[in-house]
């Protein structure tokens, strides 16, 4: 990659697009995680990069909402964040009411490679 060309993970790093890093199928690609945050670090992430997406990796996991709560706290201890600002989680019980709309999708506009500066 040229210096003048950035990859557009940076854009939605910097914009704090919500994202994971994964090594896809490490069983194909014979890719480690090591390995994707070592590419992501060339390219210009920094440590405040990493810890939004392992954090928002979290938050958008599958789990359920008390084994979510404890990995969001191990990630706290990892970090050594005293007060991070998480959004509340669901409990376990269903909700009783529906909201009537569903809430508002972010809109991403995507350019041309040359227009990344």
């Amino acid at each position: 990659m040229t210096p003048s060309k950035r990859h557009p993970i940076l854009r939605f790093a910097e914009d704090e697009a919500s994202f994971s890093i994964s090594t896809d199928d490490p069983t194909i690609t014979f890719t480690t995680l090591a390995d994707e945050y070592r590419l992501l670090g060339s390219w210009g992430f920094t440590e405040a990069h990493f810890t939004r997406a392992n954090f928002q990796a979290a938050l958008n996991s599958f789990l359920p909402p008390e084994e979510k709560k404890a990995l969001i706290d191990q990630l706290r201890e990892a970090y050594s964040f005293i007060d991070y600002k998480v959004p509340s989680l669901p409990t376990s019980s269903p909700p009783t009411t529906r909201s009537p709309t569903p809430p508002l999708k972010p809109s991403i506009t995507f350019g041309t490679w040359a227009d990344r500066s």
